[in-house]
């Protein structure tokens, strides 16, 4: 089982994540959609997600609804990212019950490696 479930329609972003949470000790699992996610959680429960906020079938904002209203998965660590720093968004995924948010190509490497080292400890 992954420590952290990387969700990105972006390969490059998923590999990205991927060797950097590597180089930080933490195993991870990569998907390439929201659909994907949810069918993911349902099998195996990582102690993080990293969820990006823009994708084609279901957008993150509903990823993250959908796992905050399943008993299962409501105390999950959910971590939006995205390259919009609108902060409509992040008002929105906090009001959804994300656990932070990450700006693409904004939020530092080292903030992010070490957040996600915290929540696997």
């Amino acid at each position: 089982m992954a420590d952290v479930l990387i969700v990105d329609d972006q390969p490059d972003t998923r590999q990205l994540l991927r060797r950097l949470f590597k180089h930080a000790g933490c195993d991870s699992a990569c998907v390439a959609s929201g659909v994907d996610a949810l069918e993911y959680l349902q099998k195996d429960h990582p102690k993080v997600v990293v969820l990006d906020l823009m994708m084609p079938d279901l957008d993150g904002l509903e990823v993250l609804q959908r796992i905050r209203s399943n008993p299962m998965l409501s105390d999950l660590r959910v971590i939006m990212y995205s390259a919009c720093s609108d902060g409509i968004y992040k008002d929105e995924a906090f009001n959804k019950g994300a656990s932070d948010f990450w700006i693409k190509s904004i939020t530092p490497v080292q903030q992010m490696t070490e957040q996600v080292r915290r929540c696997v400890s």
